[in-house]
């Protein structure tokens, strides 16, 4: 440090940091002509001169150039900087040649840096005339000073030493002794104003934390106000309620509404108790229940028949080919039962109209008879009054001719035997029509029995015809992914196939030029052989007979593993062509089913009867036959079957099957044997 001193700045931050100084500067050396950076401030008073040259403003003469006051407190700049491109000093509010700077001026730190300035230029001399330990008391002080007074006192100290270097002591020693006593007051003072300050800053931020969390509080008090108020709103309440002390607030309009809410919700609850009492709420949430059940047992069926399949895929191929061929048999089955009841809805629909052109004649009948009836009614009544008019007509005549008694009696016994006949023949009819109408009340009966069965009978059969419709629909589907199965089955069939054909040919190809190298070498050998046979008969070495003993047995190796190659290349084909003239057989049995499918069914109408047993030609005095039950009258046919029947369809499905190998023939139900035969004999 003998070339350099430390100079203060104030920082940014408001901290003083220290930066080297070279001692030659004109502004600090001693020894220069000029006076130094710390003129009293009696010299501030001083007129300003303006330089031209160099556009700066200078105190006093030329010779001793001194900065412009600065913007600080003590009237002129104050060191903040260290040495800058020219070598000289920073000043806040002077630049580095000593020359005032209104750019670079601060107000705040201009404060500071005035009172650092004062404190150095009016007491720099005089420090130097402390004593010897004045550097280790500054140090003991600085150790309770804040930072900033620290560094302050810090360069304090370095100036002492470098004045106390250089220069001579002008000042006496009770002035320093003043000084330093003003300086220590000062810095006691400085010290619990800092104090003061912290502790005023510790409190100020204790407060605004805590006014952050009452905000915070009064947001969320906000906003739960807001909410409350709009539900109010929403009921159509007003938020603005003047209560009384110790009094409760109820939401709503008055307690009129109050109670009318109160007497609904009583009603409600009863309702519902009834409700409950009376089974409905029971008998719906076990409807509920139960289709709740039936969902969940049809999911389960859904995912069994979904693990089902997937274990079909990850099965192996034998185990597809089992499942194809017995799907195969219950379309079959389905297909044949479908037809069947093909069949039965067509007899049904020509049964259904025949009973319902009789229906129709008997209804005629009956309308018939009813006229017929009312007719004869008619003619009864008509007659009994023509007869009374009569009656009163020759009573009248024989009073007008005044006959003798004798002669009207027997005139009134001829007329009341004639009204007798005539009232038993009435009567008589009379007794015929109530018989026709008791039997046809009675037929009238039965007719509507018939009807009433007839009727469920039709909705049984169109409920089994809808089932069976559905299951058609089902074994459609079925079909189809049968279909969509066979043919990744035989894309994957042919994919393996090509890949076993192609490894093969490729292994087949090596082993041939393999053999084909050995041959060459064996060739080469027994020529080499054969020519020095003379020469080597007595000279040959054990070691080449075992070396061709080698290649033979290689030779012989690679010829059985090619003729095994050309075996399983064989079975393999064959295997190709069984598979081919199953797929070819399994095509054409879906185009028959197809064929099938798309034939066009009859539609049925819900007006359809079912179907009831043709009544037979039966012989007089035997009574027609009663059935318990309708599928037993379904089973009586009066006709008997003569021979057997049989289809116009494909016969694909009645073909034996026949061995690509040996030519041996199966039938169709026996194709797991014939599948089992075909796997033995091509491996012989």
């Amino acid at each position: 440090m003998s070339d350099a001193v430390l100079v203060a700045r104030r920082g940014s931050d408001g901290y003083v940091e220290n930066h080297p100084h070279p001692t030659n500067h004109p502004y600090t050396n001693p020894t220069s002509k000029h006076r130094p950076y710390y003129q009293s401030a009696l010299d501030s008073d001083r007129n300003q001169e303006w330089r031209p040259g160099d556009e700066t403003y200078h105190q006093g003469s030329l010779e001793r150039p001194t900065p412009a006051p600065g913007p600080g407190s003590g009237a002129r700049g104050s060191l903040v900087g260290g040495v800058n491109g020219g070598g000289g000093w920073e000043l806040a509010g002077v630049d580095g040649r000593g020359v005032a700077s209104k750019e670079r001026a601060d107000d705040q730190s201009a404060k500071w840096d005035g009172l650092a300035a004062d404190g150095v230029c009016g007491a720099g001399r005089k420090i130097q005339l402390l004593e010897p330990n004045s550097e280790s008391v500054i140090k003991g002080d600085m150790q309770k000073v804040p930072v900033k007074q620290k560094d302050f006192l810090k360069v304090v100290g370095r100036v002492h030493r470098h004045l106390s270097d250089g220069s001579t002591s002008t000042c006496s020693s009770s002035d320093s002794d003043s000084e330093v006593k003003e300086l220590y007051k000062e810095n006691a003072s400085l010290r619990l104003r800092v104090r003061a300050i912290e502790t005023i800053n510790g409190a100020f931020e204790k407060t605004k934390k805590e006014l952050e969390t009452e905000k915070a509080k009064n947001a969320k008090l906000d906003i739960a106000v807001t909410n409350l108020q709009a539900r109010l709103y929403k009921f159509g309440c007003d938020s603005s309620v003047d209560l009384p002390k110790d009094d409760i607030f109820i939401p709503g309009r008055d307690r009129a509404f109050v109670n009318s809410l109160i007497s609904e919700n009583g009603k409600l609850l009863k309702e519902l108790n009834e409700l409950k009492k009376s089974g409905e709420v029971d008998e719906a949430t076990k409807d509920l229940q139960q289709q709740l059940r039936e969902a969940k047992e049809q999911l389960r069926i859904g995912e069994l028949k979904i693990l089902d399949l997937e274990a079909l895929v990850r099965s192996s191929e034998d185990v597809k080919t089992a499942k194809i061929v017995h799907l195969e048999d219950t379309c079959q089955r389905s297909h044949k039962e479908l037809q069947d009841v093909e069949e039965m809805c067509r007899v049904l629909t020509s049964e259904t109209k025949k009973l319902q052109a009789e229906l129709a004649a008997s209804q005629l009948q009956l309308e018939s008879s009813c006229k017929e009836l009312a007719d004869w009614k008619e003619k009864a009544q008509n007659l009994d009054t023509k007869v009374l008019n009569v009656s009163l007509q020759k009573m009248a005549f024989h009073k007008e001719s005044n006959l003798s008694v004798a002669d009207q009696l027997k005139i009134a016994e001829g007329q009341v035997e004639q009204l007798e006949k005539e009232s038993s023949r009435l009567t008589d009819q009379l007794r015929e029509v109530i018989g026709m109408n008791t039997r046809w009340q009675r037929y009238n009966e039965q007719r509507e029995t018939h009807v009433l069965k007839l009727t469920k009978t039709n909705q049984h059969q169109q409920s089994k015809i809808t089932v069976l419709e559905q299951q058609k629909r089902d074994l459609e589907q079925t079909i189809n992914g049968l279909n969509v199965m066979l043919q990744k089955l035989k894309e994957e069939q042919r994919k393996n196939t090509d890949a076993a054909i192609l490894a093969l040919e490729h292994q087949v190809s090596r082993r041939e030029d393999r053999i084909s190298e050995m041959a060459e070498e064996l060739s080469a050998l027994k020529m080499y052989l054969q020519s020095n046979e003379d020469a080597t008969e007595t000279r040959q070495r054990p070691e080449d007979r075992e070396r061709i003993q080698i290649l033979e047995q290689q030779l012989k190796a690679y010829k059985d593993d090619f003729q095994q190659e050309r075996r399983d290349r064989e079975r393999v084909q064959s295997n190709n062509e069984v598979l081919k003239h199953r797929l070819q057989d399994a095509t054409r049995k879906i185009a028959g089913f197809e064929q099938q499918n798309a034939r066009v069914t009859p539609n049925f109408t819900t007006n359809i009867a079912g179907y009831q047993p043709q009544r037979r030609l039966i012989a007089r005095g035997i009574s027609r036959p009663s059935y318990a039950s309708d599928e037993e009258a379904y089973r009586v046919s009066d006709l008997e079957i003569d021979a057997h029947d049989e289809t116009d369809g494909p016969s694909s499905s009645t073909e034996p099957l026949q061995c690509p190998r040996c030519a041996q023939e199966f039938t169709v139900e026996n194709h797991s044997i014939f599948m089992r035969h075909v796997g033995v004999c091509l491996d012989q």
